[in-house]
């Protein structure tokens, strides 16, 4: 029998050249990539770094746990680049808060070979990892016994309590048999002092009585239907009304590469009246996409496309904000549609700061008026797909009824078809033709 892996699922911060990969395979024996977050048990993350290490892993961090909303372990693979095996690694866990990385190992890797061989730093990392999914292997199975046995307690205890009440319900109808009988006993004895007729007198209440009963359900069943159906009616008309309201604004998933520093949701707020945010990538018409630059343009658009990537498998029309960090309003930002890709539909810049998140200049201000444009032209796009593809439902319709038809008469026999022929009013020869001729003579 194959032992259980855990599902780890990989996800890196920028190029690792092949480093992830050989690692990947390394863990092989203790774990199985998913290619869904939502599936694992834990996550893998590589960080290479490229600038400064506190500054690559912050914004690494930050990606990480946008593009994984439900919180998993995370076992973060610090990766640096250079051809020296004794290279001295410094101590990452200052540079990393928060409950959620549940280890951090360091890696040395370099373009021509991808991970080191026969070097000391990677070797502590694979085995640092192999223990740690060890640990995490462990305390899972200690979590699904602990939630089977809650189960089987929570089980034990809704039986006793389903016993007791039908022993309950049990004492409660014999007492009442009893009762029943005790007074059906003395009415019987006063009958018959009486000298009336018992068995006649009972047949007679007893059918006035089931008749009231039935009475009294219709009733009650007639007057709770109509409300059920009251109910449903108008529960149904107003979510009709709440789906057209939602109907006529796009849905975008928002997603930063770093901080923002409120500047998101403001950005996000100033486009409330064409766009509505959801929180599932595949639920959306279009990521917003927020990029702040912390080193170089290229370098950081070209990391967080990446992980925006990685983070909405599907692929959606992105619009991309490139925030800069700076206090003058009269920044001059740079070109940043060189950088983009084929499915980006358009680059907006924006200008922000920790006192006052986005800036109230015209930088700001054009950017917003041109995301709104390109929401109106998505939006366009987006009705004449649908209204394409209702024409083509209905094409298809009508030629499958067209070539139904065609089967069914090519089906029907010659002598059948002269036969409806004329019943529609055409004269057939063979049906008007009643008899032989018939001759007659007159003598005078």
């Amino acid at each position: 029998m194959t032992k259980k892996k855990l599902k780890a699922f990989v996800i890196e911060s920028g190029k690792t050249l092949n480093s992830r990969q050989q690692f990947v395979e390394r863990l092989s024996s203790r774990a199985e990539e998913v290619h869904n977050a939502d599936q694992c048990d834990v996550i893998l993350a590589f960080c290479p770094i490229v600038s400064r290490v506190g500054t690559d892993i912050e914004a690494a961090m930050n990606l990480f746990e946008a593009c994984c909303p439900t919180p998993k372990p995370i076992i973060l693979v610090v990766l640096h680049h250079t051809f020296n095996r004794e290279y001295v690694v410094p101590d990452c866990k200052k540079y990393v808060g928060g409950d959620c990385v549940s280890c951090i190992v360091n890696g040395l890797f370099h373009e021509d070979e991808g991970l080191l061989k026969c070097c000391e730093v990677n070797t502590q990392a694979i085995e640092h990892t192999m223990l740690k999914l060890k640990e995490l292997k462990k305390d899972k199975k200690k979590n699904n016994k602990e939630t089977d046995d809650s189960e089987d307690e929570d089980s034990k205890q809704k039986k006793k309590e389903e016993k007791k009440k039908e022993n309950g319900d049990r004492e409660h109808k014999t007492q009442k048999r009893e009762i029943n009988e005790g007074e059906e006993e003395k009415r019987r004895s006063a009958k018959k002092s009486k000298g009336e007729d018992i068995n006649d007198e009972g047949k007679t209440m007893a059918c006035e009585e089931s008749k009231e009963t039935e009475r009294i359900e219709r009733g009650g069943n007639k007057k709770f239907s109509q409300m059920k159906h009251d109910k449903k009616s108008h529960d149904g008309a107003a979510q009709q009304a709440l789906s057209r309201i939602l109907k006529k604004k796009l849905k975008i998933f928002v997603i930063e590469s770093g901080k923002t520093l409120n500047s998101r949701q403001q950005f996000v707020e100033r486009l409330s009246s064409r766009a509505e945010e959801v929180h599932i990538a595949d639920q959306c018409d279009v990521i917003l996409a927020f990029c702040p630059i912390v080193s170089r343009v290229g370098t950081d658009i070209e990391a967080a496309m990446k992980l925006f990537e990685a983070c909405s498998p599907t692929p959606k029309p992105i619009i991309l904000v490139v925030l800069h960090h700076t206090f003058s309003r009269e920044y001059v930002v740079p070109d940043c549609s060189r950088y983009a890709k084929d499915h980006v539909s358009c680059i907006v810049n924006g200008l922000f700061h920790e006192g006052e998140g986005l800036l109230n200049c015209e930088v700001n201000t054009q950017a917003i008026e041109h995301t709104l444009v390109k929401l109106k032209e998505l939006k366009k796009d987006k009705k004449k797909k649908n209204k394409e593809t209702d024409d083509n439902e209905d094409e298809d319709g009508k030629q499958k009824k067209k070539e139904k038809k065609l089967k069914e008469r090519d089906d029907i026999p010659p002598s059948k078809r002269d036969e409806q022929k004329d019943e529609s009013g055409s004269l057939s020869p063979k049906k008007n033709k009643v008899g032989p001729e018939v001759k007659l003579f007159y003598f005078q």
